[in-house]
């Protein structure tokens, strides 16, 4: 009964001052009015005022005004400056401007050319304008910022954003779905996906989430079965600028970030520098999160009248301290088991110092440069060529606890990974009549080294170092090849879509050995040449406006996932290499044996749009196929992976909001999931080693989710209360161990000074799980794993920010 005074009076508290002022959100989006295409840097400004934004990446924009504003004003190089009349109410603007005329001399370079068909597809949008504003801490993960969009299971440990975490697209673990920056792929192995900690968000111009099937010309790295995120940078300013933001909170965390732009030089030239720390204390335990240090650089540079030059470098480290799992049993019980961790003393025990916190961390250096040249023929004809490299250095310590329960074996892994890539992207778009045709070409070299370091942790003596076993040495760099085209147009109403992608991927010719002190044994049976794979990958959509207030659109498309379990696999063939050789299997045949996962996707999208109100449903069927899965081999006798998994999903997705009044509103997401293996797994001999999972919902991914609040504005003060719901969750793939529905509580609110030395000064605060209530969060476990392998994590408690930011 007290937790529901609390949450009545937090809500009256929120609605009290709607009566007093108001302010409205307006958003939409500025493009040509001749092609279609975005524009990107178009300026939206309330005349008279020094209230303006800028439109992102994509052409859109979102920004408040005043409720007795009832004009803006829309302008753009090279374009005719429009008045919007918002005397009606609106709220959602669609506007094209219109080209002046003008000489070759004055063409403005405004990026590729862009189909808006892509609105065919289940696509996600964070603005520019909306990142800006976001009064949130975590600014240090993408993550983070996709936590309200319906589809996107997001799970983390702490305020940073920067512990481990488990993020599901869809129902598919983020291993297992792509990232790109400027068109450019994120990913790592070991593990395998993307790194989303690599970015200050206060950097990023626009996010994307594309969720099921994706447009051919997105890339995606190692895979694309659950979607993919799409981010590009800010843009250095024209004017000379200094943008800092200070945060501070719960567990001594901390966040500092700075930028200046250095405006536009006589040359041209346009550059900005940026720097950020980020450090927390761990929320219970010993250790830190943290520090980590993150360099970003950016430039552009026309080159005449129609090639623009473009540099993004980004440095970024991280350390960070793990937090303790639990098992099933602790994490049933959670109340009694909240606070268990690592242990803070080194202690003789040889159990005790596989769990000493000191045992259990990451340390991770990453940089990356992406550069991109555009040559902007004319308004229907645009080329870019994006030369990339990128390099990783890292390694993490944790536990590992081999043998059974009465005679563990307590080990210590040091999982070393050093990987280089480096690749270009090609791409061309074109306008011809009524028909946009595009095509591209994204390939790279790599060398993705990885090895494990292993000890084995003794009572009363030092470690023994069993060193690596195997050591791989690449003889020949990894490949890939991923040419693209695609074609589309939108006579009137209707919207078509259709593209083929073709995927290849080579993995790196290696030597093996088994290395320990000063030994060095080959280990030939392991040792890899010219093993690729590949798939085609088409995607067709077609969509129809019926009117301005109701949309709908199909989309087919083939999605995929490369080959990934490669560690596991050694570390299995060299434990059973003998059964593996008296069949004539080497580690090569097995690998022969694998093939490309792929998804069958389909997906409906239907919205509404009325004055004050918006509302968006989109259901899907998804067919993963081939999906690498550990089973029995009767004739080897071993359980091992391969492709033999058929896992079906579908689901419902809902998004809407509601204007309750001018300055009040409520927003709202949900989403349905149901996700199972359309099999049992023979994991043994004989009837008992059935993996009875047919029809089972897989581990962790929830049934039902969603998020809703109210959000207020009252003059230059912003105010939103959320409710997030996470429904019952499973942690192993036979439904025995169960967890019910949780409920949390967040708020966010930020005020705006008016002062004459800052051209924004802000002052925010954000307050996570309100009611602290205790819960089991993430939950880290494979799709096809039995009762006892998942690891469990406490859910983070009542957590606080306070943050200043200022623009100069």
């Amino acid at each position: 009964m007290m937790r529901t005074n609390k949450l009545y009076f937090l809500i009256w508290v929120l609605l009290l001052p709607q009566v007093v002022l108001s302010q409205t959100i307006l958003e939409g989006k500025v493009t040509d009015s001749n092609t279609g295409n975005p524009l990107a840097g178009a300026n939206i400004l309330v005349p008279g005022t020094q209230n303006a934004t800028t439109s992102d990446a994509e052409g859109y924009f979102k920004f408040k005004v005043g409720a007795k504003v009832d004009k803006i004003k829309v302008s753009f190089v090279g374009y005719h400056t429009q008045s919007i009349n918002l005397s009606d109410g609106s709220t959602r603007l669609d506007i094209k401007l219109v080209p002046r005329e003008h000489n070759i001399q004055e063409v403005v370079i405004q990026g590729d050319l862009q189909q808006s068909v892509e609105r065919i597809f289940h696509e996600s949008r964070l603005s520019f304008s909306g990142l800006d504003t976001d009064a949130s801490a975590s600014n240090s993960s993408v993550f983070h910022k996709l936590e309200s969009v319906p589809g996107v299971y997001v799970e983390s440990q702490d305020l940073s954003g920067l512990s481990e975490k488990t993020v599901r697209i869809r129902g598919i673990k983020s291993y297992f779905s792509g990232m790109t920056v400027e068109g450019i792929p994120n990913y790592g192995v070991m593990p395998i996906g993307p790194r989303d900690y690599l970015y200050d968000m206060e950097n990023i111009g626009s996010v994307s989430v594309y969720k099921g099937v994706i447009p051919s010309g997105v890339f995606s790295a190692t895979g694309n079965k659950g979607g993919v995120i799409r981010m590009d940078f800010k843009r250095p300013e024209p004017d000379f600028g200094v943008t800092a933001k200070q945060s501070a909170g719960s567990d001594s965390y901390t966040r500092s970030f700075i930028r200046v732009d250095a405006g536009s030089m006589p040359t041209g030239t346009k550059l900005f520098g940026s720097y950020s720390h980020t450090k927390s204390g761990k929320w219970k335990g010993t250790g830190h999160i943290g520090p980590r240090h993150n360099f970003t650089f950016g430039l552009t540079q026309d080159l005449g009248a129609h090639l623009r030059a473009e540099l993004f470098f980004i440095h970024n480290r991280l350390k960070r301290h793990d937090f303790r799992e639990l098992s099933y049993d602790q994490a049933h019980d959670i109340s009694d088991n909240y606070r268990i961790d690592f242990l803070p003393e080194l202690s003789e025990s040889a159990a005790e110092k596989a769990y000493y916190y000191d045992h259990n961390k990451g340390n991770f250096i990453n940089s990356a440069l992406y550069t991109n040249f555009r040559y902007h023929v004319s308004d229907d004809l645009a080329f870019s060529l994006k030369p990339y490299f990128s390099v990783e250095d890292a390694g993490s310590w944790h536990k590992q606890l081999t043998g059974p329960p009465q005679n563990r074996n307590y080990m210590l892994f040091n999982r070393l990974r050093n990987n280089q890539k480096a690749g270009l992207v090609l791409e061309g778009t074109a306008r011809l009549d009524h028909v946009n045709l595009s095509g591209g070409y994204w390939g790279e070299l790599n060398d993705l080294s990885a090895k494990v370091h292993v000890y084995r942790l003794r009572t009363g003596a030092e470690r023994l170092d069993l060193g690596v076993n195997p050591k791989t040495e690449n003889t020949a760099p990894g490949t890939i090849h991923n040419p693209y085209l695609k074609i589309s147009g939108s006579p009137g109403n209707f919207d078509w879509h259709a593209g083929m992608k073709y995927f290849y991927y080579s993995g790196a010719n290696t030597k093996n050995y088994s290395v320990r002190d000063d030994t060095r044994e080959r280990l030939p049976t392991l040792d890899l040449k010219n093993i690729g794979y590949g798939a085609w990958l088409p995607s067709v959509g077609f969509g129809y406006s019926f009117n301005n207030r109701f949309q709908m659109a199909l989309a087919y498309g083939k999605n995929y996932m490369r080959t990934y379990m490669y560690g596991p696999m050694r570390s299995l063939y060299l434990r059973n290499k003998s059964a593996f050789l008296d069949h004539d299997l080497t580690y090569r045949k097995i690998l022969e044996n694998w093939e490309m996962e792929t998804s069958d996707q389909f997906s409906l999208k239907a919205g509404w749009k009325q004055k004050r109100f918006s509302l968006e449903l989109s259901p899907f069927y998804t067919f993963h196929h081939n999906v690498l899965t550990p089973v029995l081999d009767p004739q080897v006798g071993i359980q091992y992976y391969q492709n033999v998994g058929e896992v079906r999903a579908h689901g419902l997705e809902m998004q809407g909001n509601v204007d309750l009044t001018g300055n009040l509103s409520l927003y709202f997401n949900g989403t349905y999931m149901s996700m199972a293996y359309d099999q049992n797994l023979q994991v043994g001999s004989g009837d008992q080693q059935v993996l009875e999972i047919k029809g089972n919902q897989i581990p962790s991914v929830p049934v039902f989710s969603g998020i809703g609040g109210l959000q207020y504005l009252w003059k230059n003060l912003s105010l939103s209360a959320q409710l997030r719901h996470v429904g019952q969750r499973y942690g192993d793939a036979t439904n025995q161990e169960e967890f019910p529905a949780y409920n949390l509580i967040n708020l966010e609110g930020s005020y705006n000074f008016d002062v004459s030395w800052s051209e924004q000064l802000e002052l925010g605060f954000e307050v996570k799980n309100l009611l602290n209530t205790r819960y089991v969060g993430r939950i880290d476990v494979m799709d096809f794993q039995n009762q006892g392998n998942a690891s469990y994590y406490a859910g983070m408690p009542r957590s606080f920010v306070l943050t200043v930011s200022s623009k100069f």
